[in-house]
Formats: structure tokens, sequence, C-alpha cells
């Protein structure tokens, strides 16, 4: 499991920056033995792990993470 926790660690921070994985990443992170690691990493900071929280239906956590008023207020957030 280290190794998983690890990885998203590091997935997380790329992603949060704008380098987003490619799909087979996506696909496999979001299968159910990843859940248990996903829950682990605990990077309340990271936007993209509070999403792959959600995706794997973990009950939420608080976002720790800065909230920027220019994209949250965006009436286009939801499309993206």
């Amino acid at each position: 499991m280290s190794d998983r926790i690890d990885f998203l660690a590091r997935l997380f921070s790329a992603w949060d920056f704008g380098q987003l994985p490619d799909s087979a990443t996506v696909s496999a992170i979001r299968q159910p033995d990843w859940q248990e690691s996903v829950d682990a990493t605990r990077l309340l900071t990271s936007p993209a792990y509070h999403l792959l929280r959600r995706w794997h239906g973990l009950p939420e956590v608080p976002f720790l993470g800065q909230r920027n008023p220019v994209i949250v207020e965006d009436p286009c957030l939801e499309r993206i």
C-alpha cells in the first residue's frame, strides 16, 4: 500500500498543477482495489484527492486548500 500512497501523492500534486493523468491511469485508480489507498493518502489540500474520494464513494473530509473566488464564482464552473 505504501507504493500506491506514494504514487497517488505524486499524481495528485501534478494533477493539481495542471498535469492531467492519461485515461488509463484514471481508469486504473478508479478501480475498487485502489479505494483503501485513496482513503489512506489524506491530501486534504488537494482538489484531485477530493475528486477521487468522491469517485470511490468515500465519506467527505474537510478541504484545507485555497478556494479561488474567481473560479468558485464562475458560472461555467459546473461545465468544467
